[in-house]
């Protein structure tokens, strides 16, 4: 490969000369850089005149681990160029020999990827990308609305508890305010745990808005070996992140709160022997947001 520093890549063949020259192009079947003359000779050889090439500007948009796909098997030094389909690995030849003889279904590389920006495996990886966003983002709104419900409870059984204490007498100035500072922390407390689900659903829509960038950049630059390669990784983290989604759904933040006080009984007739004005009682109820796939496990 070409080497690559942060600013510039250099031409692969001129290197191996001994020579160092800003590649002006690269090439995914080759894997290296190209300059301007090398690329000449690249284009009529016979070895990779249909190789398809792209500019250095494009190449640098791909994601990080894109770019990094090794074409060469780390354990033989030899062409990834097969696909088992029952471990769902690329091999080279001598994989095949040591671990997949018995495997059914080996296949070309090249004819496995062949089309698969247009796949229905690539429109599935970018629907779930998708939906993930769209119902992190319906979860996230949920919980927000929560908050802001739960301040206008607050602020209704405020007027709730003032009312009742107008109807006795000034006994109960100082249980008035203890409740309400019961109903304020529990409702702090309440809101920062739904406050922290709300921050990680964020995170989890920022994880999502960056595979679809990095599809974006895929589907525009990369050679279709590397969009295969690539969306196999970014599947399997997706598939992570519907399995933790799921968790996240059943977390304490997540749950639908509402919350109410329970009047002692004694205000009713027997103020001096109150101690409390009430107690603030929260009520969970499970959040009704609907997943948008089948749910695979509970946490």
């Amino acid at each position: 490969m070409a080497m690559i520093t942060e600013s510039k890549i250099y031409c692969g063949p001129c290197e191996s000369q001994h020579s160092t020259n800003v590649a002006e192009r690269w090439c995914p079947n080759c894997d290296e850089g190209l300059c301007s003359k090398c690329m000449e000779y690249h284009k009529v050889s016979k070895s990779s005149r249909m190789h398809k090439t792209i500019t250095i500007e494009n190449f640098t948009t791909l994601p990080d681990f894109v770019r990094n796909i090794d074409h060469v098997c780390s354990n033989h030094e030899n062409t990834l160029d097969l696909y088992c389909s029952v471990h769902e690995k690329v091999c080279c030849m001598d994989c095949i020999s040591a671990e997949h003889s018995e495997c059914p279904g080996i296949t070309s590389l090249t004819k496995v990827v062949q089309g698969v920006k247009e796949s229905a495996f690539y429109h599935s990886v970018v629907k779930n990308i998708e939906d993930l966003t769209e119902f992190a983002t319906k979860l996230q709104t949920n919980r927000k609305n929560n908050v802001a419900k739960l301040q206008q409870e607050k602020d209704l059984l405020t007027g709730v508890v003032k009312s009742k204490r107008t109807e006795i007498t000034s006994h109960l100035d100082k249980l008035e305010v203890h409740l309400l500072q019961n109903l304020d922390f529990t409702i702090t407390l309440e809101s920062q745990q739904i406050n922290e689900a709300v921050s990680h659903l964020q995170k989890k829509i920022c994880t999502l808005n960056e595979y679809k960038n990095h599809i974006s950049a895929i589907t525009d630059t990369a050679t279709d070996m590397q969009a295969f390669l690539a969306l196999k990784e970014i599947n399997k983290n997706v598939v992570h992140e519907e399995e933790t989604m799921l968790c996240v759904k059943e977390s304490t933040g997540m749950k639908e709160t509402s919350v109410r006080i329970q009047f002692a009984k004694e205000i009713e007739g027997l103020v001096k022997e109150m101690q409390l004005m009430g107690n603030v009682e929260l009520k969970k109820d499970i959040n009704k947001l609907a997943l948008p796939w089948n749910e695979i496990s509970a946490c």
